[in-house]
């Protein structure tokens, strides 16, 4: 309540779990300077959660996978304790894919796996405050 200016910070405002509408009042340069104020519908504030838009995946047959990522929050919260999950998949598209049991970690020794075998590793991004918790994103590698 109160604020007036063209934008608002939702996290100094405290306005998270709030309804919010604005209103707008015209201001005309000549002529009859102020019109009716104009008022939007109310919208949820929520915490948004954290995400992964990128994760790469790069490895050989015989050695080693490793994945790099790139966390976001459009909120500005800092990242907590992200998740990691290898899987292995029938295809790129990460059909009947199955977790490999242990693997959380940013590498996977690939050093057993045969060549055209798909894996993927999943990151599960977690925030430090706020909405904690995305969703996961997966990347698919065919080992060549």
């Amino acid at each position: 309540a109160g604020a007036t200016g063209s934008t608002l910070d939702l996290n100094a405002s405290g306005s998270y779990g709030s309804y919010v509408s604005v209103g707008v009042t015209p201001v005309a340069v000549s002529g009859n300077s102020t019109g009716a104020e104009v008022v939007s519908g109310r919208v949820l504030m929520d915490a948004c959660a954290p995400y992964v838009p990128h994760v790469f995946v790069e490895g050989l047959a015989g050695g080693t996978a490793v994945a790099q990522y790139v966390y976001a929050d459009a909120d500005g919260d800092a990242e907590g304790n992200t998740t990691f999950q290898w899987y292995i998949a029938a295809n790129t598209n990460g059909d009947s894919r199955v977790a490999l049991n242990g693997e959380t970690n940013l590498s996977l020794d690939v050093s057993g796996f045969t060549s055209g075998q798909v894996i993927g590793c999943g990151v599960i991004p977690v925030a430090q405050t706020g909405n904690q918790t995305g969703s996961e994103t997966i990347n698919w590698l065919q080992l060549p």
